[in-house]
């Protein structure tokens, strides 16, 4: 999907729940690796984004993300990337679950090429941090989901 676009549905989590494919280019010199952070920028039941999930560790040699990136720990198709628990309890991507958000990709170039403070059993507010901590420079896609198919 494109800036400000529909998130298809395929990406919805009662509609398949697939990550989408990512891409980036240019990132800024000294990037060591990548990590990608999502959240509902409209449901804020604690005065922030509502967190969604987050992969980290991405070598900065990658320039973006395969659609449907496998759900664990550690994701066999991203070699050397982490993720943690999604919104929902279980490892990967936690798509969108309503048919009206606005939903927020932030795809952050980082200072370092391992975040080392946390771990697949951080909870996403923990990643955030670390993500924000180490960003050189961060980039967002955003979009409003088309709900379940």
């Amino acid at each position: 999907f494109e800036m400000d676009g529909i998130i298809p549905s395929v990406h919805h989590f009662q509609g398949g729940n697939v990550s989408p494919a990512l891409a980036w280019v240019g990132a800024p010199a000294g990037t060591m690796s990548f990590g990608v952070y999502f959240h509902d920028l409209d449901f804020q039941p604690q005065g922030y984004p509502y967190r969604h999930s987050a992969i980290w560790n991405i070598p900065a040699d990658v320039e973006g993300l395969p659609q449907g990136i496998e759900m664990s720990a550690p994701p066999s198709d991203v070699p050397r990337a982490t993720q943690c628990l999604y919104w929902v309890g279980e490892s990967g991507y936690g798509g969108p679950g309503s048919a009206s958000n606005t939903y927020e990709f932030i795809i952050y170039a980082l200072d370092v090429a391992e975040l080392s403070e946390v771990d697949a059993a951080s909870d996403l507010a923990e990643v955030k941090t670390a993500l924000d901590a180490h960003a050189l420079d961060a980039a967002t896609l955003s979009g409003q989901t088309e709900g379940p198919p």
